[in-house]
């Protein structure tokens, strides 16, 4: 099952691209809360977005820096 990608306001163009590929191990996409279903993805070096996979889908709830997101989220 590959995730979708929810077309949001806040996700920028490009990254909605990504599409099927958002496996690809570049963007580091990974489930860093299995209670809440909770995934980040590398948007650059410097930011991550999280978001909620129900299904094949993602929603996207945050993005941010990278020094936000360890502080916040690890």
């Amino acid at each position: 099952m590959r995730p979708f990608l929810k077309k949001s306001s806040a996700v920028p163009k490009r990254f909605i691209v990504y599409g099927p590929r958002i496996l690809h191990p570049s963007l580091r996409f990974k489930c860093i809360n299995e209670q809440e279903n909770i995934w980040s993805v590398r948007i650059t070096r410097g930011y991550r977005a999280l978001g909620i996979m129900e299904g094949d889908t993602v929603t996207w709830f945050w993005i941010g820096n990278h020094d936000d997101y360890k502080r916040f989220f690890t």
